[in-house]
């Protein structure tokens, strides 16, 4: 994501006309995950929207910028989810289809679409398109925040779109063996906020970053309510 951010800031794509992102939740579909029962109450907090959607949204803002104007749907597909190991019938309150729209602090145009479950299809395809270029990041899972994704590209005169390498300057060398696991992202955080503790820095979202992140989330909930 710290790549991406800085591919746009130093104007690969020109200006960025509009951003399309659709993605596969993982939870919050047919299958009933293991232990997973507090995933299904919307009280608990922990749904589709608060977590792949939530982490996914924080990183589109980081990139992009923030959001002024705000549209949403969400909705609940499937009404009873099944536990294979007790035989339980849950019928879930949380949505499993998320669709946001808006329009960024950039004038760009956003759209946001998340399904719960596995697709059979894309599981995360984000595009970023500019005046001079597109950039396109793929996954096989709509947690953005534990994944492994790739990054494409084209401007100028390019014809079509290449992969982009992520230079080594962005990974931690001390946490090389961890390159490619979940793992990775929580260690390469512990290890910036021990160097903003060192070197007075401030690189790591603090906790007015995360409110200000969740009022976002709420005005999309509260966007969705009105529709």
């Amino acid at each position: 994501m710290r790549y991406l951010r800085d591919l746009v800031a130093d104007g690969y794509v020109g200006e960025v006309l509009s951003t399309s992102l659709v993605a596969s939740g993982g939870g919050w579909g047919a299958v009933f995950p293991e232990n997973g029962a507090y995933l299904l109450d919307r009280a608990n907090g922990a749904t589709m929207l608060t977590i792949p959607f939530g982490h996914t949204m924080s990183g589109l803002t980081m990139v992009l910028g923030d959001v002024e104007k705000i549209t949403a749907v969400t909705a609940t597909r499937h009404r009873e989810v099944k536990d294979p190991q007790s035989g339980r019938v849950y019928r879930p309150d949380v949505a499993d289809q998320v669709v946001f729209g808006g329009v960024l602090s950039s004038g760009a145009v956003a759209s946001v679409h998340y399904r719960g479950g596995i697709s059979r299809g894309t599981n995360f395809h984000w595009e970023i398109n500019g005046t001079d270029g597109d950039l396109v990041v793929t996954g096989d899972t709509g947690h953005l925040q534990l994944g492994e994704f790739t990054i494409e590209g084209a401007h100028g005169s390019d014809a079509k779109l290449s992969r982009l390498t992520v230079p080594e300057r962005y990974f931690h060398p001390a946490l090389q063996e961890l390159r490619g696991t979940p793992a990775y992202n929580i260690g390469a955080a512990y290890a910036q906020i021990r160097r903003d503790l060192t070197d007075g820095t401030s690189e790591i979202p603090d906790f007015a970053h995360a409110a200000r992140h969740h009022r976002l989330l709420d005005r999309i909930e509260r966007a969705a309510e009105r529709a």
